[in-house]
């Protein structure tokens, strides 16, 4: 599971979810969109690196939340429950989660509310591939060497469905 879709499943199973009505997404609301509701967007990622300057797939992600609302305290009791709910978040693949900073205005057009909140979260990325069937998740592959041909992976078929984990 992507991290946008890892924040999607936690908003969604936590306060923040009955404050919008389930209106949570990784895009930009449009005019006509149903408030309240909070959209997200990725805005940086940035890669780390081990002490001995190897890759790591620890990932340093920026996000940005737009929040909508009619009223300035339904906005503000949103951003509340966002905040409560990722900041100090360690679960999974999501190694920890550091809100940042918010600001609420008024728009002028639509006589709604609106926040910006972003948060910093450094996430555990995988690399997968698939492999032959009867390869169990998880299982302990320990690291192949390859001599003459390279082994061949079927991309083709739907049964060959189980993944690979590359650290």
């Amino acid at each position: 599971m992507g991290l946008p879709e890892t924040l999607v499943a936690k908003l969604t199973n936590s306060p923040v979810n009955a404050l919008v009505g389930g209106r949570i997404t990784p895009a930009i609301g449009t005019d006509g969109t149903q408030v309240p509701f909070v959209a997200f967007t990725i805005t940086s990622s940035e890669n780390s690196y081990r002490l001995d300057g190897s890759p790591s797939s620890l990932e340093k992600t920026g996000i940005m939340f737009d929040v909508w609302g009619n009223k300035h305290t339904q906005v503000t009791q949103i951003l509340s429950a966002l905040r409560s709910t990722l900041s100090g978040w360690s679960e999974g693949q999501v190694k920890w989660s550091m809100w940042g900073n918010s600001a609420t205005e008024k728009d002028e057009d639509s006589e709604r509310y609106s926040a910006v909140s972003e948060f910093t979260v450094w996430y555990e990325q995988t690399v997968r591939i698939r492999v032959d069937a009867g390869i169990e998740s998880g299982e302990a592959f320990g690291t192949p060497t390859i001599t003459g041909d390279a082994p061949r992976l079927d991309f083709s078929e739907p049964f060959n469905s189980q993944y690979l984990a590359v650290f």
